[in-house]
């Protein structure tokens, strides 16, 4: 048997070591892989989770707000007489009472929408449609239903910009291309979508005459700001 020399032993002992060092190396970075796989798959149901509760909120919303309206078919007019207040947070908000006639029977209710301010004057006429079978559930025409609608619109369209951008940034991800345009793609995305949501709240709340003045104000703010910071403006 040939017996081996010190640097030959020496050589065999390195090659071990840096198969073991690699053996290991290689181990470890699929153990990350797996955790940073798993951490992946949380975050994302956890945004289809967020993205789907909005859109169920939203989409309920709508749906009763539909059925309400389907069901209360018999209209007459009705007068706010009051409203109740309600006291949360330190906030108050307000409901109207109403008084209305449903056939042969006076009728005083309470909407089941609260808002701040009052939405409506004291002892102005409105129209109430409310239920044949059971005339005491009522809406009032131009005001619940309406808050109703906006909000389910609101939850929808936020579910659908989340879930788009969350598509948009996962795409990004498996793009073959920098990392720089990379971000500012994201940043682009992102801002569209805030841009747009507020956009639509400020339309469903204060409507599209106001919306468009206050934007186009931001706009032109905007421009000014940007041409003087490249120096268009001296």
């Amino acid at each position: 048997m040939e017996k081996q020399t010190e640097p030959q032993i020496k050589k065999q002992t390195e090659a071990q070591i840096k198969k073991q060092t690699e053996a290991q190396i290689k181990k470890q970075t699929e153990e990350q892989r797996k955790k940073q796989s798993g951490g992946k798959v949380i975050l994302v149901l956890f945004f289809l989770i967020f993205v789907l509760g909005f859109g169920a909120v939203g989409a309920g919303l709508l749906y009763f707000a539909h059925a309400r309206e389907e069901s209360c078919s018999e209209v007459t007019e009705g007068r706010i007489i009051d409203y109740r207040t309600h006291r949360r947070h330190g906030s108050r908000t307000y409901s109207p009472v109403v008084e209305y006639q449903a056939g042969d029977e006076w009728i005083i209710g309470e909407s089941n929408t609260w808002s701040s301010p009052k939405p409506l004057r004291n002892r102005e006429y409105v129209t109430i449609c409310y239920r044949p079978e059971n005339p005491e559930e009522f809406y009032i025409q131009g005001y619940d239903l309406k808050v109703q609608y906006r909000l389910g619109v609101i939850f929808c369209l936020f579910s659908a910009v989340i879930f788009l951008s969350v598509i948009v940034f996962t795409l990004l991800n498996k793009a073959k291309m920098n990392d720089e345009k990379k971000g500012k793609i994201r940043a682009v995305v992102f801002v569209a979508g805030v841009v747009f949501l507020i956009f639509i709240m400020f339309w469903l709340l204060v409507g599209p005459g106001i919306t468009i003045v206050v934007f186009l104000i931001m706009g032109l703010s905007w421009l000014y700001g940007a041409g003087k910071k490249d120096g268009w403006k001296k």
